[in-house]
């Protein structure tokens, strides 16, 4: 019986990933594990930032984006992350140290080369503004002057008395 209660039962290979949370919060910015493999928590100060960056990207493109588009948009909102925690940390070590660039400024360049290279992809897709033909602009821009000079009539009409 002593025998039994000595044998370690072994444990499911599967347990500890299972027991670990599927979203990562980002505790310093040294984990861009974070940023790079799994879902953000959008409750916090990183997530919420993600989302509203994501809601921007979309609405640039014309808002409803193609898988590849998709794509491209969460990675332009995760490299912004990245670059803000790289700035956050450049600003807090500084550029340079002994006259050498500290990793924090390879760091910031790299991640904002990565988003500016994302961003230009986004860029050429960008939807265009609905333009009025001629004779419409013509209409509302001469209604906008009646209106306008109708105001000024009132406001001198109101200096006369």
């Amino acid at each position: 019986m002593h025998a039994k209660l000595r044998t370690r039962r072994a444990k499911r290979p599967d347990a500890a990933r299972n027991a670990r949370p599927r979203k990562i919060l980002i505790r310093h910015g040294t984990d861009s594990r974070a940023l790079r493999y799994s879902d953000l928590d959008l409750r916090s100060t990183a997530g919420k930032e993600y989302a509203a960056r994501v809601v921007e990207l979309t609405s640039h493109i014309g808002g409803s984006p193609n898988a590849v588009q998709r794509t491209l948009i969460d990675h332009a909102a995760r490299l912004r992350l990245l670059t803000r925690l790289a700035w956050d940390e450049l600003s807090r070590s500084g550029a340079f140290r002994g006259g050498a660039p500290t990793p924090a400024n390879d760091a910031y360049r790299r991640a904002a080369a990565d988003e500016r290279a994302v961003l230009l992809l986004l860029g050429l897709e960008r939807v265009a503004k609905e333009i009025p033909d001629l004779a419409d602009y013509i209409k509302a821009k001469a209604k906008r002057l009646t209106l306008k000079s109708r105001r000024d009539d009132a406001v001198d009409a109101e200096e006369v008395r």
